[in-house]
């Protein structure tokens, strides 16, 4: 083993494998690095050279654990910070005992990969060729499609029941938010427990972050709370033609979080979805005016 490793994570002395991700400046090392560590312990921005230091986690998967290694970009630069930041990255892979390789698939095989694959092959450590963004942010599959249209018919189902018990009952709407929310935690928590597997659920609570919890904070005040319970209040208070169309901006801003703060890449196809949903909008809300003023 190249180096010794010790973590207090799980409150015990080990010693860990060692996993350099390596290559060169803003080809996804510091995403990976946080997806591995269930971390944002690593900046994440569009901006090449963004990491300069070497950034150290703790990667568990299921019963395994090894180190992650977030490096700087591998340039042949000498002096100045980009000197410093490829100097950090050759000393990443001198103590690793595995590197993985990252390279743009958008890009291609530029002339800094070559670079760095001979690097790599002159340091003899083992390494692992990951092409990264193959998909351009566009990729998905059958199932999750699927699941996508049967979570729209369920919000369908959910806004009808909000409105009927809003305007037949008179129904408090936050408490019906909030009565409703005791049913999901436990099937979600059951098939996450099934299909991510016990262990890795049970670490990945243990392991939860500040920011993790926050993030929690704001699904359960923000985003159920209070946005459930006023978007219940504005489908009482108007026809549900006009309000539930906005329900489209919702994978829209999901999107556009993605691309500015996870450094994922938008496909064309994407960005002119998220035009023809504006375009969309602005008809259903202002098109009547539009067709009024026209006709005067």
């Amino acid at each position: 083993m190249a180096i010794a490793h010790r973590t207090t994570f799980t409150g015990l002395s080990l010693m860990l494998p060692v996993v350099a991700l390596v290559g060169r400046p803003n080809v996804g090392k510091s995403t990976l690095f946080n997806v591995l560590t269930r971390t944002r312990d690593a900046l994440v921005a569009n901006l090449p050279g963004l990491t300069r230091d070497r950034h150290y986690g703790v990667c568990h998967l299921g019963e395994r654990e090894f180190v992650v290694v977030d490096t700087g970009g591998l340039t042949e630069e000498q002096d100045g910070i980009a000197g410093l930041t490829a100097r950090q990255s050759r000393l990443a892979i001198e103590e690793a005992d595995v590197v993985l390789f990252l390279v743009d698939a958008r890009d291609g095989v530029l002339p800094q990969d070559r670079n760095i694959l001979g690097v790599l092959r002159r340091q003899g450590t083992p390494f692992l060729l990951a092409v990264n963004k193959i998909g351009e942010g566009a990729s998905a599959t059958f199932t999750g499609f699927v699941l996508v249209i049967l979570a729209a018919v369920a919000w369908a189902v959910g806004n009808i029941v909000a409105k009927k018990a809003a305007s037949v009952h008179a129904a408090d709407m936050f408490a019906l938010v909030v009565w409703s929310s005791f049913i999901p935690p436990l099937p979600l928590a059951i098939a996450a427990y099934l299909f991510e597997g016990g262990d890795t659920v049970v670490q990945a609570v243990l392991h939860a972050g500040p920011l993790t919890w926050a993030s929690i904070l704001f699904m359960a005040w923000g985003a159920t709370l209070f946005g459930f319970a006023s978007w219940a209040h504005l489908l009482h208070k108007y026809p549900t033609a006009l309000i539930s169309p906005f329900a489209l901006l919702i994978p829209v801003s999901g999107l556009a979080s993605g691309a500015l703060f996870l450094d994922e890449g938008l496909s064309r196809l994407q960005v002119v979805g998220a035009v023809l949903v504006f375009a969309g909008l602005a008809v259903n809300v202002f098109g009547l005016r539009l067709r009024e003023w026209l006709a005067h």
